[in-house]
């Protein structure tokens, strides 16, 4: 069992593993209803050098008294004022699903403020933003929607099965869901950094919308995992030496 000793560095911003003089940071985004909690599970493979940030919105966990935010625009807007406090030594994003798309447009607002940009883009089963999406699941009625969230395999049981937390929680869910199924940009913005994707072999997501995103970079790469829409589950120790070679590829270089 892996003791993890957090630190809240801001609202949304958790420290999973507090070290001052790493030298590389690794902000980690995550999928519609999730949590900062998600990636605690990564303690037990992050190296030492990197210190892990998770990302914690509004509506849950120690923020579930705030109301969610209903739209992608609110969000980049609060965590990038956040995070470009951060941004004195090297660091990467990696998003899942939702995670992908917050990750991306707080890059590009890096980008175009001019603040010093990730070295590294890595967006996890999740559609590039000029693929619409044709689902509209926050629409359905709740029992249909918990069934969905059910096959996805991402929301924990107690949660699903508890009439209580589904009341707390739900709300924030679907407001999650209706962020990314409305999410669209007709016009691929092309970032100044290199970009990984990661899926699973048995994923929600089409690995075609996914392979889109080879046109928001200059260098590109991905790769597949046995799994469906949470593969990294099983996967996650395989992520973080990805992470961990390129981040030495790029000092070296």
């Amino acid at each position: 069992m892996v003791f993890i000793k957090q630190k809240f560095i801001s609202n949304s911003l958790v420290s999973i593993n507090p070290i001052d003089n790493a030298p590389f940071r690794l902000f980690c985004f995550p999928h519609a209803g999730g949590s900062s909690s998600f990636f605690n599970s990564w303690l037990a493979h992050v190296p030492k050098d990197i210190e892990l940030i998770a990302i914690q919105l509004p509506g849950r966990e120690r923020r579930i008294n705030e109301p969610p935010l209903d739209s992608i625009e609110e969000i980049v807007g609060m965590l990038s004022s956040e995070i470009s406090l951060l941004l004195d030594k090297p660091y990467a994003f990696f998003g899942h699903s939702m995670g992908s798309i917050v990750s991306y447009e707080v890059c590009k607002y890096l980008v175009n403020t001019n603040n010093p940009t990730p070295n590294h883009l890595y967006l996890s089963s999740c559609r590039a933003p000029h693929i619409p999406c044709n689902e509209k699941l926050h629409n359905l009625p709740h029992d249909e929607f918990i069934e969905e969230l059910k096959e996805l395999d991402g929301t924990p049981k107690e949660i699903l099965e508890n009439q209580s937390f589904r009341d707390i929680y739900l709300p924030t869910i679907i407001s999650d869901f209706k962020i990314v199924e409305s999410y669209y940009r007709s016009v691929p913005f092309l970032l100044p950094v290199p970009i990984t994707c990661f899926i699973g072999d048995n994923d929600v997501v089409n690995l075609n919308d996914l392979l889109e995103w080879k046109h928001y970079t200059n260098e590109f790469s991905y790769t597949i995992y046995e799994g469906d829409h949470f593969y990294l589950n099983i996967h996650k120790n395989k992520i973080l030496n990805v992470i961990q070679s390129n981040i030495k590829y790029r000092i070296v270089k």
